[in-house]
Formats: C-alpha cells, sequence, structure tokens
C-alpha cells in the first residue's frame, strides 16, 4: 500500500497538517488546493483510512491521521539531516521572519554566512508579528510574542533594556522631559499590535519604578519605522545601540525601560535541522551583540 505514496505525497500531508487548510497548504508548496486534495484522497486510498475530518469550515487530522503524519513528519526530517550530514555542511533553503528593526545586522551577518556555508538558502519575510506560522512556510521567526499555534517550539532571548532619546531637532522645539511623569506631555513613538501599547514602564537605577501614560501621536507595529521617526524628529522614542548619541539627545538617562522578552520560534520538525540552527544561532548572537552594546 505504501509504494504508491511519495515523498511529494508526505510533504503534502505535513504541509496540510500545519496549515489546516488546502488552500493554504497548496500556496505553500506552490500547488493547486484540487491538485493537494486529490493527492491526499490518493493516499488515503492506497491506505484505507481517513487521515483527515472535512467539514465547510475546517480540516484537521483524524487519530489515525495524527499517527500517520507524525510518522511522516518524522521520517522526512531524518532524510533532511542525513542529506546535510552527507552534503557536510548546511544545505537547503530557510524561510525566516525577523523583526524589522533586526533586518540590517541580519544582513551583515548574511553576506558573511553565505560565504560560510555556500549550500545555505535565506528567504527573509520581515515583519514584527507572525501571523500565518505555517501557509507561509516559515521555517524560523525572531519575534516579540511567544507561539501560540500548538507543535511549535521556541526558545526566550532577554532583550537589552530599552534606553530613551529624541532628536535634536524635537529637543530644540519641545524640550526635553526632566521625570518619567512629564513624558505625558510629550509625543512618545509607541509600537501597535492589537491595541497601541501607551502604558510605558521605566526603572531608574536605583530600582525605583515608574508606570506613564503615555501621549501617542505616532504609532506602528514596525518597529524601524519607529526608529526612523524618532531620528527625523517625530517624537521621543527607543535608541538602538548602533544609533550616534551625535544625532540624538538623551532622554532620562537615568532611566530605562525593561524590554520584552524576544522568541526564537521554530515551526515544528524544524529545530534539529542543521541550517535552522545555523541561522538561529546567528540571530541569538545579534541580540547578544545588542546587550552587550548597551
Amino acid at each position: 500500500m505504501l509504494d504508491d505514496i511519495s515523498l511529494g505525497d508526505l510533504k503534502r500531508l505535513v504541509q496540510v497538517a500545519d496549515s489546516g487548510g488546502f488552500s493554504s497548504a497548496a500556496r505553500a508548496l506552490g500547488e493547486s488546493p484540487k491538485q493537494v486534495s486529490r493527492r491526499i484522497a490518493k493516499v488515503e486510498d492506497n491506505l484505507g483510512l481517513r487521515l483527515f475530518h472535512r467539514s465547510t469550515r475546517s480540516l484537521h487530522p483524524t487519530a489515525e491521521g495524527e499517527l500517520f503524519i507524525q510518522a511522516a513528519r518524522s521520517s522526512l526530517d531524518r532524510l533532511v539531516q542525513t542529506r546535510e550530514q552527507l552534503s557536510a555542511g548546511p544545505s537547503g533553503r530557510v524561510r525566516v521572519q525577523l523583526m524589522s528593526l533586526l533586518v540590517q545586522p541580519f544582513l551583515d551577518w548574511v553576506k558573511v554566512g553565505m560565504i560560510q556555508h555556500p549550500r545555505l538558502e535565506i528567504e527573509l519575510r520581515i515583519g514584527d508579528q507572525v501571523e500565518d506560522w505555517t501557509g507561509e512556510g516559515i521555517d524560523l521567526a525572531l519575534t516579540g510574542m511567544p507561539p501560540t499555534q500548538a507543535g511549535m517550539v521556541h526558545r526566550a532571548l532577554h532583550a537589552p533594556p530599552a534606553v530613551l532619546a529624541c532628536s535634536r531637532e524635537y529637543a530644540e522645539r519641545w524640550g526635553v522631559p526632566k521625570t518619567p511623569q512629564a513624558l505625558a506631555e510629550h509625543s512618545c513613538l509607541c509600537f501597535s499590535a492589537d491595541r497601541i501599547h501607551r502604558q510605558w514602564s521605566l526603572q531608574h537605577r536605583s530600582g525605583e519604578q515608574a508606570e506613564v501614560l503615555v501621549g501617542a501621536q505616532f504609532s506602528s507595529s514596525d518597529s524601524r519605522a519607529l526608529r526612523t521617526a524618532m531620528l527625523v524628529g517625530c517624537g521621543i522614542g527607543v535608541r538602538m545601540p548602533a544609533d550616534s548619541l551625535a544625532d540624538l539627545v538623551p532622554v532620562l538617562p537615568d532611566w530605562h525601560m525593561p524590554m520584552p522578552t524576544l522568541y526564537l520560534v521554530f515551526a515544528p520538525g524544524r529545530r534539529g535541522l542543521e541550517r535552522v540552527r545555523v541561522v538561529a544561532d546567528a540571530l541569538e548572537t545579534l541580540v547578544q551583540q545588542a546587550v552587550m552594546s548597551l
């Protein structure tokens, strides 16, 4: 019965299970939904088993499907790992989703990494939040939000504390706050997701804590846009380690903003792949370097 099931069929099974539907799986595979559905039905006929419960609104594996898909995923991963071992180095494509603020440091690594690992291919998706892990075929992501989808594996990384600053133009026009409470009278650059993050928590070097509801005249879900807005004088924001103080004015230098934990998130079955580990290690190093630069 297994003679008519190809490696491509196993990949389709795993992708459909991860994506939760034929259409999203087809997009990730570069095939048509009709083709994917037909091949899955052929596998079920060969096995004499129903692998997925289907309805007009949802698709999810049966109990038998869970077992077979788990075996298919494990087999595919072992084949890839063996291929990497035989090729004497990481090879193949890694789809990475990366928060926009770290794109430039990551590209600096890519320039060197592609020389060190000539068989490695990088496909970069840029965004601070991951909306569709499996539908886009993402292998690895660095994000500020832990995954909620079953099967995702993550590693917590400690981000550096945020140091506030503004452009010299902004300071000359509006002045610089002397206390955390005075931030409420300024234009502060806030990250927006489902809601605008206007509640800022600050900590003094002595350990004193302060909570401030800041004014958010400009907000964005893109961290790189917030940094650019600070540099051009739109308000008070977070200074990155690489930013030159010659162009910026420190704001409340005795205070810092504890940053949320960052997460390296691996799609199911991807953490053990050498090509994914190489990129994950590079991203972890980038975060560590940011901490040491402060």
